[in-house]
């Protein structure tokens, strides 16, 4: 076709015709767009900067670009033949703008798959930046190209046996993956609240070994606890001394930290704590009323339990605990002196019975 009558003949439809060689023989490009689109001056420019007005003599090149109107937007379809065959792409995008650069850059990859970004010659005031494309490592093979940025509505489509495979659409510009590593989540602490109560006997803070109750009740997890205790020494009499006898009992609470190993349905907790309270004596002789007295006891505490869960939150628990004495009272009689009885500066006690835990 002369080039003045497809000037003619285009112009009544809304497109220009034009068809553009390079210096070099090895680039021709013929281009049919309607006006408001890119002319084939401002593509031809755009691959030629691209190139460095230097072509590589390794690949001719030959190319037919149309564009056309669509529902879309807009629709190149580009057809390109680089010496060892001839294939096709077909692009979609609601900016003609970005589709001709597209275009353009496909045309530029085809020659040298190793530019792969371009920076277009405007042809309007306000035309948005190139959209960089990947490209092939392989010479002669069609490069790949990523679908237009233009809007959310964008379409990529390849076709004919020689196109490389077709794009999925995306919505926008393609992000990079994140690198930042995501936080771990938390650990949600599995706090429960345990009670026991347990009944034995115990040796120490007493004149003789006696029966003793205790209860617990505290918090903690699978491998701690922290208690308050509260225990009982029932009354004991004591050795007779100068026709006098003594009688005494032990009121005391506590404070113990657990750590405990734990399997299935099994817990072990090793403790240490402290214990204080009072020791209550009464003595009385033969030829004299009983006198009743009162004095401060305390104690480093350490130990050692086992805990069997039955289900439901129930369980079986048994408890052996030794008793360092950091206070001991002692009684004697008034005003001679003498003494009756003193506690003793470690005890032992030893406890079993059940333990509840909130589930």
């Amino acid at each position: 076709m002369v080039p003045a009558l497809a000037w003619l003949g285009g112009l009544g439809l809304g497109y220009v015709v034009e068809s553009y060689a390079h210096e070099d023989p090895q680039l021709r490009l013929e281009w049919v767009a309607p006006t408001e689109c890119p002319s084939a001056d401002n593509v031809r420019t755009t691959v030629v900067r691209a190139l460095g007005m230097q072509p590589p003599d390794r690949m001719a090149l030959a190319a037919e670009a149309r564009i056309d109107r669509v529902d879309s937007g807009f629709r190149l379809r580009l057809v390109i033949d680089d010496g060892s065959g001839a294939w096709e792409r077909t692009l979609e995008s609601v900016n003609c703008e970005e589709l001709s650069n597209a275009g353009a850059l496909i045309l530029v990859m085809t020659v040298d798959p190793r530019i792969t970004q371009l920076e277009p010659v405007p042809s309007t005031a306000d035309l948005a930046p190139s959209v960089p494309l990947a490209s092939n490592d392989v010479l002669g093979e069609p490069p790949v190209v990523p679908p237009i940025a233009a809007a959310p509505t964008a379409t990529a489509v390849a076709s004919s046996k020689n196109a490389p495979p077709s794009v999925e659409p995306t919505d926008g510009v393609e992000q990079a993956p994140s690198t930042r590593t995501p936080a771990p989540p938390r650990r949600r602490l599995d706090l429960r609240f345990l009670g026991r109560a347990q009944a034995g006997f115990g040796f120490g803070p007493l004149p003789r070994i006696g029966a003793t109750i205790a209860l617990g009740l505290g918090f903690g997890t699978g491998s701690w606890l922290v208690e308050a205790t509260g225990n009982y020494w029932m009354p004991v009499d004591g050795d007779e001394h100068a026709g006098l006898h003594i009688r005494a009992q032990l009121w005391s609470v506590g404070l113990r930290g657990c750590g405990q190993f734990t399997w299935s349905k099994l817990s072990v907790p090793i403790c240490g704590g402290v214990e204080a309270g009072q020791i209550v004596a009464e003595v009385r002789g033969d030829l004299q009323e009983s006198r009743t007295a009162g004095d401060a006891w305390a104690a480093a505490t350490a130990g050692i339990g086992i805990v069997g869960w039955l289900g439901r939150g129930f369980g079986v628990c048994a408890h052996g605990t030794a008793q360092i004495a950091l206070r001991r009272p002692g009684f004697d009689t008034q005003p001679s002196g003498t003494l009756l009885w003193r506690a003793r500066p470690a005890g032992v006690q030893i406890l079993a019975g059940l333990c509840v835990r909130s589930r």
